[in-house]
């Protein structure tokens, strides 16, 4: 499915690219957290602060929480990669794990009142880098922008 009018070369430099501007606008949401943040988020790795920001989002409309698996196919993650990374933040008090009530070997995970501080903070901050990034984007272009970035979601969804 490789385009080949597009030399090699410049896919893959486009392809740099976008994990440059992706590293970016997550670097933006993690590194701009308020002292007190930071103070929290001593130990905290940017994937960690990820991990908050997947839960926020998956949660945003249903106050159940997510099951870990589900947040494990979210983040392109492993299950065990997923309990890598949940595990610090619920000794850290930002993550709460309960038995599903309607699995019982479901796992739901849940943002405490600290988990939701720090992700609002953390996607205020990505949401700041985007707005930066594209300042100088015209409205048709942030409209095509949009189509596009949610072609590529799609196309990550089908594999």
């Amino acid at each position: 499915m490789d385009d080949e009018s597009i030399p090699k070369e410049r896919r893959l430099e486009t392809t740099d690219k976008m994990e440059a501007v992706q590293a970016y606008v997550r670097r933006a949401g993690y590194n701009a957290l308020t002292e007190s943040g930071k103070r929290l988020l001593g130990a905290m790795t940017v994937q960690q602060a990820a991990t908050l920001s997947a839960v926020r989002r998956l949660t945003r409309h249903q106050s159940g929480g997510v099951l870990h698996g589900a947040l494990a196919q979210e983040m392109r993650l492993t299950p065990s990669a997923i309990t890598r990374l949940v595990d610090p933040l619920v000794t850290q008090g930002l993550l709460r794990r309960r038995q599903s009530q309607h699995d019982r070997r479901g796992v739901l995970l849940s943002l405490t009142p600290g988990g939701i501080k720090i992700s609002e903070q953390v996607e205020q901050r990505m949401l700041d880098a985007a707005n930066k990034l594209s300042a100088d984007l015209t409205e048709e272009e942030r409209c095509m922008f949009t189509r596009i970035i949610d072609k590529l979601y799609a196309a990550i969804d089908e594999e």
